[in-house]
């Protein structure tokens, strides 16, 4: 009951229009996070990356001469008397405003894969689980189907090539991809609490799509390799699996959500030498970058195979158990002088590249050239 009032209270409160307002003849419409201007909390503002990006957006907007209005991506759109010279950010109401201010230039925001390339995915994933075990778990994280990447003019991807890939041939033209503005961590990377054997996978909802189940499966036949599981899981999900393994098994530990800014967090990665995260469709998952950051070596899909990945990290060939457990085997055998090597420099290029400070010089290079 609680939650369902604070949930109310979030949206007559913070999620309302929020208008900055200069005076200038251009005006814009973000389509996106208003309660980033309203909420002060420490703990909002740094638990997803996203929030930092919708700031940089709109101020880069207002240094480029526009008013701006940011609207809640999701939330009914209230009447705009504006002129509106220009909409920006993630469906359904991106696709809503394009159809409502056709003559303005037009900018999709894009956080993740071509929708209907995840969805399939989701479908599939989630048809192979319940058919192989009999169950009915439900298909999570699928995406309504829009046309915003087709009404746009501009398409800021965050991702890499293998996310460009997923959207149609003909669209792909107007991508330009852009690497998200996650905080930097701070601190040593090596100390003496990590243990080779100590995998961490971070992440949030959508459990089949992010191959969790696969690594549920893999560690609880191997008693020689510890995971900790960090974050929000799908709740049938998680309930099928609790007593199943989760429960049972000694070197599988469910933390369930965490601040990554708090000290269970600190201890539990600085104990990790390894995030695996076998996902199966991302824009690019911002876990892998904080935990690279962190010092921790990527096991990952091809979704997350950067070309400084490929060669520091592990890239599995295909998400199957056979493969996990082969990059498992790789990387506890990695000699402890290599594996700083490593550590320190996939933590080195992750810092320069996913900055607040590089996030902001694309995004004004970027929006500078399309207003023109």
């Amino acid at each position: 009951m609680l939650k369902k009032i604070m949930r109310f209270f979030f949206r007559i409160i913070f999620s309302r229009d929020f208008i900055i307002n200069k005076g200038f003849s251009k005006n814009a419409v973000v389509s996106y996070l208003p309660e980033v201007f309203r909420i002060k909390s420490k703990r909002y503002y740094f638990s997803h990356q996203n929030r930092e990006e919708n700031l940089i957006i709109v101020s880069t907007l207002v240094s480029l001469g526009y008013n701006v209005r940011i609207i809640r991506f999701n939330k009914a759109i209230n009447n705009i008397s504006e002129k509106i010279d220009l909409v920006i950010g993630l469906e359904p109401n991106f696709e809503l405003l394009c159809h409502t201010f056709p003559k303005a230039i037009k900018i999709y925001y894009a956080t993740g894969s071509y929708y209907s390339f995840q969805n399939i995915m989701i479908e599939s994933r989630t048809n192979s689980f319940n058919k192989k075990y009999g169950f009915s778990i439900s298909e999570n994280r699928k995406v309504s189907e829009h046309l915003s990447s087709e009404l746009a003019d501009y398409i800021l991807q965050v991702g890499n090539h293998h996310t460009m890939k997923t959207y149609p041939k003909e669209v792909q033209s107007k991508i330009h991809l852009i690497k998200q503005a996650c905080h930097n961590f701070e601190g040593p990377l090596q100390n003496e609490k990590k243990d080779r054997n100590r995998f961490l996978w971070l992440g949030s909802s959508g459990s089949l799509l992010k191959g969790l189940d696969i690594l549920l499966e893999v560690f609880s036949s191997r008693a020689d390799v510890c995971l900790d599981i960090v974050g929000t899981i799908d709740s049938d999900f998680y309930e099928l699996y609790a007593k199943k393994i989760i429960m049972n098994s000694k070197n599988i530990e469910f933390h369930g959500f965490l601040d990554i800014w708090g000290k269970k967090f600190k201890h539990i990665y600085e104990c990790c030498s390894y995030s695996i995260f076998p996902s199966f469709s991302e824009g690019y998952p911002g876990s892998v970058v904080n935990t690279m950051k962190l010092g921790l070596l990527p096991i990952v899909s091809s979704v997350a195979a950067e070309p400084f990945i490929i060669e520091n990290g592990i890239v599995l060939d295909t998400i199957s158990e056979n493969s996990i457990r082969k990059a498992i085997d790789l990387a506890i055998h990695i000699d402890n002088e290599e594996y700083e090597i490593k550590t320190s420099q996939i933590c080195m290029i992750s810092r320069e590249k996913y900055s607040v400070l590089n996030y902001s010089k694309n995004i004004k290079d970027l929006l500078s050239k399309m207003v023109k």
